[in-house]
């Protein structure tokens, strides 16, 4: 009851109910009165033990609380230690450092440093080891509270559930992170290191049970903006790609995520967990169960199954990481602390870098680096045409000079018909009862898909790609010289 209460009654309420069972009228036997009584002290202990911040934020509920052991438990000397331990609780500010370190996590963007990471000269498992420390945090300070009533989909989600939106937010920023940084590099072999580089650190995430630091590589790598680069995944290599499928078959959502929820039963903290899968449920159980029945009574069936999902999450919280520290010898600061400051200032410059992450910009880039492959084998074929006679500007010629402004390479290009055989096997099949009647066609049509190009072109540079073709241009220009 109390890991669900808040589903269906307030704190104050809650209360208040202990509070009618503590001279229950029903009750005449002193051997019984004191027996329940001890019950009742028992429930308010594991409560203030369970939810410290319940009592450090609600005013009224701590003073109603304060209130109730000075009129009722100073009086027996019977509850004399209760009293003590009652009152040390609820004075205890020692988990008020979990708001601290969680406040401390969205500081200022530090200014950038001299020198620039490069993520693929860094060690995985130090960026591992930071950021599995940061997400735990994050997952620490989630209250249960915000996983009930589906709290984190209201309108004031924001007051509702602050933890949960955090924790979520900052694995989106992870993921448009690893897009992010693939979709950068212009040069193949250093975009399928850097590819490399984040399965590496999606498997040290496995080896520190972070699996949402897991799910959110996979995530980033599986995208349609990455997965689509099809030459680049050729250079990654068989085995790291191997590496990937096992991860992404542990996180797949197949029969309910079951191999991810398995390998977590067999799991021991210190432990990052997927909250996804659990707010899933939540969403299922709110959805699909009344909290009161008919009569009006409580759903205790749906009480307990929120209760064991709960247990869960709470198992997983208890236990800090603890990575070891190696002692620099010239200093009382140890170098993994020096590591950390790095590493912490890198992430919150990249996650305020990403936050205005566009998925749409993500595409066009991913499109820039490797062509759709319908518009890949119009310019191939066109290019093989061209190649037939050295004399004729290639179409990239006209492309990239028509694009410029100039005019005079468009009044010359293909004054007579160039035709590859892929060409002049589509046209028969399609034009034969017309070519006759109508040859003006098979020397307009070159021209036609040029005009078409041009136009692609015109509307790639409206979406901000004006330095992927002025390297065209230069590309052109030496193309050139070479005839």
């Amino acid at each position: 009851i109390l890991l669900t209460y808040q589903s269906f009654a307030s704190s104050i309420e809650l209360f208040r109910e202990i509070k009618k069972r503590w001279s229950p009228s029903e009750i005449h036997d002193q051997d019984r009165i004191s027996i329940n009584r001890l019950r009742l002290i028992n429930v308010l202990k594991k409560w203030i033990q369970k939810f410290p911040e319940m009592f450090r934020t609600y005013s009224q509920l701590n003073v109603a609380v304060n209130r109730f052991i000075d009129k009722h438990l100073y009086s027996l000397s019977s509850f004399e230690h209760s009293v003590v331990l009652l009152k040390s609780l609820l004075n205890d500010r020692s988990n008020d450092e979990i708001n601290c370190s969680n406040q401390q996590m969205e500081e200022a963007v530090p200014p950038a440093m001299a020198g620039k990471i490069n993520i693929v000269d860094e060690k995985p498992l130090e960026f591992a080891q930071q950021i599995t420390m940061e997400e735990h945090a994050f997952y620490k300070a989630i209250r249960i509270a915000e996983f009930l009533n589906l709290s984190w989909t209201k309108s004031n989600k924001d007051r509702l559930a602050p933890n949960i939106l955090a924790c979520t937010q900052y694995s989106t920023d992870i993921t448009h992170w690893v897009i992010t940084e693939v979709l950068n590099i212009p040069d193949i072999k250093m975009r399928a290191n850097t590819v490399r580089w984040f399965i590496n650190l999606a498997q040290k995430f496995r080896e520190l049970n972070n699996f949402n630091g897991v799910m959110e590589i996979v995530g980033g790598l599986n995208s349609g903006n990455v997965s689509r680069l099809k030459k680049t995944w050729e250079e990654v290599g068989k085995s790291a790609k191997e590496k990937l499928e096992q991860l992404t078959c542990l996180m797949q959502p197949m029969s309910n995520y079951k191999d991810y929820r398995e390998t977590l039963k067999r799991c021991n903290p210190p432990c990052v967990p997927f909250i996804g899968v659990w707010l899933k449920d939540f969403t299922f159980l709110e959805e699909g169960n009344k909290t009161f029945l008919d009569d009006h009574r409580v759903n205790l069936t749906k009480l307990n199954l929120l209760a064991k999902i709960l247990k869960q999450i709470g198992r997983f919280q208890t236990v800090d990481y603890r990575f070891e520290r190696e002692l620099s010898s010239s200093s009382h600061e140890t170098t993994s602390a020096r590591e950390d400051r790095r590493l912490k200032d890198y992430l919150r410059r990249m996650r305020h870098e990403v936050s205005c992450y566009d998925e749409e910009a993500s595409y066009q880039l991913s499109l820039v680096l490797e062509p759709r492959a319908t518009a890949s084998r119009e310019l191939d074929a066109l290019n093989t045409t061209a190649a037939l006679d050295t004399s004729q500007p290639t179409p990239l010629d006209l492309h990239l000079s028509t694009f410029s402004g100039s005019d005079a390479a468009a009044t010359s290009v293909f004054p007579a018909p160039l035709t590859s055989p892929l060409q002049k096997r589509r046209r028969s099949s399609s034009n034969s009862s017309s070519s006759s009647k109508n040859p003006k066609k098979l020397v307009d049509e070159p021209a036609e898909l040029i005009a078409k190009l041009n136009e692609e072109a015109r509307a790639a540079v409206d979406g901000g790609l004006e330095r992927t073709f002025s390297v065209l241009k230069k590309w052109s220009a030496k193309l050139a010289e070479g005839r």
